[in-house]
């Protein structure tokens, strides 16, 4: 799980850097919101990584069904 939050991270990261590039050139700020909006999505994805990743640690630790902890946190996504 870690791997694959710091995969999308450096996605993110590297959106985050085209951004910065298309404003410093002045480019087409419909592209650039696109670009903004690709980059929100990620962290969204990244958040409910996060989100899942810590809901696994604390099931691991009280008890409580790891898949039934997983299912209900698929249903809110």
């Amino acid at each position: 799980m870690k791997e694959e939050i710091i995969q999308k991270l450096k996605i993110v990261q590297s959106r985050i850097g085209r951004i910065i590039k298309s404003v410093e050139r002045n480019e087409c700020t419909e592209n650039i919101i696109i670009q903004i909006n690709k980059a929100q999505r990620m962290l969204r994805t990244v958040r409910c990584l996060i989100l899942k990743d810590y809901l696994v640690k604390i099931t691991g630790q009280s008890g409580f069904p790891e898949k039934e902890i997983l299912k209900y946190h698929e249903l809110i996504n």
